[in-house]
């Protein structure tokens, strides 16, 4: 294994990099003798952020916890008492809201303290219209002992939803026990890609469409949708954003996050 050291030197030269790219790509839009530019990418928006510094709340979008089952507050990842979010066999509730619109991002460091059994699920984030409808819910979990991943997303009368869960698409097993940065994003043509610290760790996916913007009053954090699937673990730095972030995008998200200065050396 690479030193935390060493591993922080990597994440500061690609960030380095990522940063160039992205001045880079900000000059102003160069016009030809034919009078065409180009074009800046959106820039996905952050919509909700969880840090769980003390408290529950959301500081972005004002979707705070509230409630649960056997949920507090734990050490983070630098060690850091109170500072993530802890799940004991339970789950926490979030407000009704829409959430999930069109294409997004879902960013967050996880920590699973005990193994998935075959027969079981991890339910990361379970959002929804109806409990035990998935006709327009966002739904990502990890299954079968972690080596396979779940993800539902549908519209109206879309049935099957979308859903990853074959092991061969995934290159690198979710370990218990430690802590590991996840990302998920869904894009414009409906294409699902996951990312394991920073790397992505799937092959692509279709889903059957798009988030639809409508209220979900059924919103978790480490439930199940069949109620088996409640979490053992700890969830920190949960980002949602409005729009699908790319990969230099998502490197340079758990770079950020890693070499924190509050991480030993």
């Amino acid at each position: 294994h690479l030193s935390i050291r060493r591993q922080r030197q990597m994440c500061i030269r690609d960030s380095a990099s990522i940063m160039s790219d992205y001045q880079s790509s900000s000059k102003p839009p160069i016009t030809t003798t034919k009078l065409t530019t180009t074009t800046a990418k959106p820039v996905p928006v952050l919509v909700n952020s969880w840090a769980f510094n003390g408290d529950f709340s959301d500081s972005v979008g004002g979707a705070n916890v509230i409630g649960g089952s056997n949920y507090g507050l734990t050490f983070d990842r630098f060690g850091y008492p109170n500072s993530a979010l802890n799940l004991t066999n339970g789950y926490a509730q979030l407000p009704p809201g829409i959430y999930f619109s069109g294409t997004f991002t879902v960013t967050m460091w996880a920590y699973l303290s005990s193994s998935i059994n075959n027969n079981n699920r991890w339910g990361l984030i379970y959002f929804t219209t109806k409990i035990d409808d998935v006709s327009n819910d966002i739904y990502l979990a990890f299954n079968g002992g972690g080596n396979n991943f779940i993800i539902q997303g549908a519209g109206p009368g879309l049935t099957p939803p979308g859903q990853i869960n074959n092991p061969n698409l995934i290159l690198q097993r979710f370990n218990p026990n430690v802590w590991m940065h996840i990302a998920f994003t869904v894009d414009s043509s409906r294409i699902v890609r996951y990312y394991l610290n920073g790397v992505e760790n799937c092959l692509s996916y279709e889903l059957a469409a798009l988030p639809a913007s409508i209220n979900r009053p059924f919103n978790f954090f480490g439930r199940d949708y069949s109620y088996n699937g409640y979490a053992n673990g700890a969830y920190d730095d949960v980002k949602f954003y409005s729009g699908a972030m790319d990969s230099a995008s998502i490197m340079s998200d758990y770079c950020l996050l890693y070499t924190s200065d509050a991480a030993d050396e």
